[in-house]
């Protein structure tokens, strides 16, 4: 197991450009570094929150108004694309 990172990431960011939305964000620093994140989203402003110590599978299509998507430390950006237009998503 790894320990609590110290920080979580700052200056998130979502632009949404046609049919996709681009997330950005700056890495969390400190000590303990995350390995990664996990980035839900829904078309309801209710989520369920992760346990610890349990997996979240990449679920990219948002066509049934939740999807999640785990991206590796460095990365600090993810797309979600094909999404239908006027819904807003959380």
């Amino acid at each position: 197991y790894y320990g609590e990172p110290t920080n979580y990431p700052t200056a998130f960011e979502a632009t949404p450009t046609g049919s996709s939305i681009k997330l950005t964000w700056q890495d969390a620093t400190g000590e303990v570094l995350p390995t990664g994140y996990l980035i839900l989203a829904s078309d309801e402003d209710s989520f369920t929150m992760p346990v610890d110590g349990s997996p979240v599978a990449n679920d990219p299509n948002l066509s049934d108004g939740s999807g999640a998507m785990n991206v590796a430390f460095g990365a600090e950006e993810y797309i979600f694309a094909g999404l239908p237009y006027n819904v807003t998503y959380y």
